[in-house]
């Protein structure tokens, strides 16, 4: 659809410059034709004149009458001849005008569809495996191990009171686990403490905690000690 198009307006083009040299060639013959007709008036003038001094004896011959009538024949004759000339010329650039090729529209482009987007992965729920009691599911740690870490997390309780920051409870937090770490490598109460500390990290740490969120932290922390302690 393009290539026609480009086509097309090529033929348009070259009958557009076709048409313009015509109608150069035909105003510089109009040109001429109209110096030849000034021409003419004063040749006829300069006739008329002529004719006008012949002795009168002549012109009872009737040589008057002959040079005019010649004249005006000569006269009608040139009309005829232009006026041809010019019929001629309309016709051709009437010609012309006619071939020349109708606009074309410019092809539509119609864009590609757009695919519809690809449904959204539905999400991952991810169902955290219940923490059994640490002594109880390993029996990995020692009862003097589970003393310390019953210790580290009583000092994470102590730093729950009303009124504190948010900033004091993280450093706890992080100082416990640490300890705790060299304790026991690993222990599911690195779990919780990671789930209480994402509690407190949505809090700045200037800010004090909220009350409920506190006492909830405690509930649970106080919960974990039990398991720790020796019967």
């Amino acid at each position: 659809m393009a290539e026609q198009f480009l086509s097309r307006l090529t033929e348009i083009e070259s009958s557009i410059a076709s048409l313009g040299e015509t109608l150069k060639r035909m105003v510089t013959l109009l040109s001429a034709l109209n110096e030849i007709k000034s021409e003419v008036r004063i040749a006829t003038e300069q006739v008329m004149t002529a004719i006008q001094t012949i002795p009168q004896a002549q012109a009872q011959a009737g040589i008057q009458e002959k040079t005019i009538a010649a004249i005006r024949g000569d006269l009608a004759n040139f009309s005829t001849s232009v006026n041809s000339t010019l019929d001629s010329f309309r016709q051709e650039i009437q010609t012309m005008v006619q071939n020349i090729p109708a606009p074309v529209s410019a092809p539509t482009i119609v864009p590609a569809p757009t695919p519809p987007p690809a449904p959204a992965p539905a999400p991952v729920q991810v169902v955290p495996a219940p923490v059994e009691d640490s002594i109880a599911a390993g029996g990995s740690v020692s009862p003097h191990a589970g003393m310390q870490i019953a210790a580290q997390l009583e000092a994470l309780v102590v730093t729950l009171k009303m009124g504190c920051k948010a900033g004091t409870v993280l450093d706890q937090m992080a100082s416990s686990k640490a300890e705790i770490t060299k304790i026991v490598p690993s222990d599911p109460i690195m779990v919780k403490i990671d789930k209480w500390n994402g509690i407190v990290a949505t809090v700045p740490r200037r800010k004090e905690l909220q009350a409920r969120d506190i006492l909830k932290i405690k509930k649970e922390i106080k919960k974990e000690i039990k398991r720790y302690q020796p019967a």
